[in-house]
């Protein structure tokens, strides 16, 4: 998954309801402006885009289809008459809209300088589309999840579409999960679940909060190495989150005193006792609490 910003105009206010990114190599430009406009064919499907307009980071939306040739959508008027009627269209699908992180905080979040959107003074640049590196885009993410979905402060920033839906919430806490797993992953396509220790492929490893997400505050949430750990969808991720397992000072995995019956009794003893990959320095004090809620 890939993180992309998008600065759009007079258009912002349609081509979102309708799902659309879109531009053309039209005649006059410079190579730096025609290679930004090209980043639109770099774009897959997941992949995440924050989209600002008029002074506001206004919404984000997940890649829905990548690239195709197609003509000039309605939504997006001709600049100059040498404008081409032909160009790259990207579909993606709104998460969530008024955002409204004003440009004077973006820089909290993102670089300043030639290569991204923003310049080196912090105000945004003349640029349709940039790309944004993973802790960047993370860190956005992390921001937006923090906000109240209330209307910005010219009220819904697209008609119809406030992002005020339980859609927009789960969409938006899964493709954290994403940016979470993709971290533990460190690009293989193979690794090791920390708790029974098999190694799985990729899509059968999930990124399990070490404590519940919910009692972490956004410093902790943003710390993937020290609060999460890979577990497999063969079963630990489960024993893990019900609390059929926990993990104690030594770093092993005991069972808890949960009631078990049938096979589960054979599926718990059987990673009882191995040591948890996840479990150092770092991890120690939120598996000390995740054990005592366990316990509890």
């Amino acid at each position: 998954m890939n993180f992309w910003w998008a600065s759009q105009g007079k258009n912002y206010e349609t081509a979102i309801p309708n799902g659309t990114l879109w531009s053309c190599p039209t005649g006059g430009l410079t190579p730096r402006i025609l290679s930004e406009r090209r980043m639109l064919k770099d774009m897959v499907r997941g992949d995440v885009v924050f989209h600002y307009a008029r002074g506001y980071l206004r919404a984000v939306s997940e890649v829905r289809e990548p690239w195709v040739a197609a003509a000039r959508p309605e939504d997006y008027p001709k600049i100059r008459e040498t404008d081409w009627d032909v160009g790259w269209l990207v579909l993606v699908s709104p998460i969530r809209g008024s955002i409204a992180i004003p440009f004077e905080e973006l820089s909290s979040y993102i670089r300043s300088g030639d290569h991204g959107p923003l310049d080196k003074n912090g105000r945004p640049r003349q640029k349709y589309v940039s790309s944004l590196s993973r802790a960047e885009g993370e860190a956005l993410l992390e921001r937006i999840g923090e906000l109240d979905l209330a209307p910005g402060p010219n009220g819904p920033d697209v008609a119809g579409w406030s992002g005020a839906t339980d859609a927009a919430s789960t969409t938006l806490r899964r493709l954290e999960q994403n940016a979470l797993r993709d971290h533990l992953l460190a690009g293989r396509a193979y690794a090791p679940c920390a708790l029974c220790g098999k190694t799985l492929p990729r899509d059968v490893l999930l990124a399990a909060h070490i404590l519940p997400r919910r009692l972490l505050d956004s410093s902790e949430r943003s710390d993937f190495a020290n609060t999460a750990m890979l577990a497999c969808a063969l079963g630990c991720d489960v024993l893990f989150e019900r609390g059929y397992i926990f993990v104690d000072e030594s770093g092993r995995i005991q069972g808890s005193a949960v009631p078990r019956a049938g096979d589960l009794v054979d599926v718990v003893d059987s990673i009882v006792g191995r040591e948890c990959s996840a479990y150092h320095a770092g991890t120690a004090g939120k598996f000390a609490a995740r054990t005592a809620l366990a316990l509890a």
